[in-house]
C-alpha cells in the first residue's frame, strides 16, 4: 500500500496529530514509539509502515473509537517490536525481526514475527481478532483452498512471484 501520510524519522506517535489517527497508510523513515497512547478513530484500514523498531512504553495504549477495529489495523516494522509492561495494544503486528511483549501487556489482534521470535512476559493476554487479514486487505492473488507448496506451485513454476498480496487458506 502506498503511504498516505509520511510521519518523518524516529517518530513518537503519541505526539503527532495529538495522538489521533484516522484510516490511512502511515509511514516513517525511522523507528516509531508510543509514549502514552494513541487513538485510532474511524472505520477503515490503518497501516503503519515503520522503517525501524516499534516500541511502546509501560502502561501505554492504542484506543479504538468511532468504529475502528483491531482486525483493520496492521503494524509493519522492519526492526524489532517491544510492547511495554501493562500496555494495551491493538492490531496485527507483522514484524521482520522479532517481538517482545512485556509483563501484563494485552494485545487485541495478532502477533507474527517472520524474522525472529515472539517472546512474552508473564500474564500476557493476546486476544485474536475474528476477521482474517483478507477481510481488511485486498488480495492480489488467491491460491486454491488447502495446503500450498510455494516452491513447486505450478502457477509460478519458476518460483518468481510478482509483488502483491497473496492469500492462502491453508498451510504454505
Amino acid at each position: 500500500q502506498a503511504c498516505t501520510t509520511n510521519l518523518g524519522t524516529s517518530v513518537n506517535l503519541s505526539q503527532v496529530n495529538g495522538g489521533v489517527y484516522t484510516p490511512g497508510v502511515y509511514c516513517t523513515t525511522g523507528a516509531a514509539s508510543i509514549s502514552t497512547g494513541i487513538t485510532l478513530s474511524g472505520n477503515g484500514n490503518y497501516i503503519f509502515k515503520i522503517d525501524g523498531a516499534l516500541t511502546t512504553v509501560a502502561n501505554s495504549s492504542v484506543k479504538l473509537t468511532n468504529g475502528a477495529q483491531a482486525s483493520s489495523i496492521t503494524w509493519v516494522p522492519t526492526g524489532a517490536t517491544t510492547l511495554g509492561a501493562n500496555s494495551n495494544f491493538a492490531g496485527t503486528i507483522l514484524d521482520a525481526s522479532g517481538v517482545t511483549i512485556g509483563n501484563g501487556a494485552s494485545v487485541t489482534g495478532k502477533v507474527l514475527a517472520f524474522g525472529g521470535t515472539v517472546t512474552t512476559g508473564s500474564s500476557v493476554r493476546i486476544t485474536s481478532t475474528s476477521s482474517s487479514m483478507a477481510d481488511s486487505i485486498s488480495c492480489t492473488f488467491t491460491f486454491p483452498i488447502g495446503a500450498i507448496d510455494l516452491g513447486s506451485n505450478v502457477q509460478y513454476a519458476n518460483k518468481v512471484y510478482p509483488s502483491g498480496v497473496y492469500c492462502i487458506d491453508g498451510a504454505a
